[in-house]
């Protein structure tokens, strides 16, 4: 999924993503929707903060965010597989 807004003050502005950011895991599973990041960063223990894996550029990096809405406008988007080794 690639980020296309980030709402000034929220959680994911307080984490640092930007416009352009594609989130490829949260925790441990892949995130293949909206509907399946939202469920990854509200479900759970409210006070405590999700993993989310990102890739900006070639480079992965990694957030962590509170539960609850995190603040971000997304759209699917197609992305080659990394390859392993």
């Amino acid at each position: 999924m690639a980020v296309t807004e980030v709402l000034p003050g929220s959680a994911a502005d307080s984490a640092g993503l930007r416009p352009g950011d594609l989130t490829v895991r949260d925790d441990e599973c892949l995130v293949l929707s909206p509907v399946e990041l939202g469920t990854a960063t509200s479900v759970g223990q409210q006070g405590s903060q999700v993993e989310i894996q990102l890739q900006r550029g070639g480079e992965m990096l990694r957030v962590f965010l509170p539960r609850g809405p995190i603040g971000v406008k997304l759209e699917s988007r197609s992305v080659a597989p990394s390859p392993v080794g």
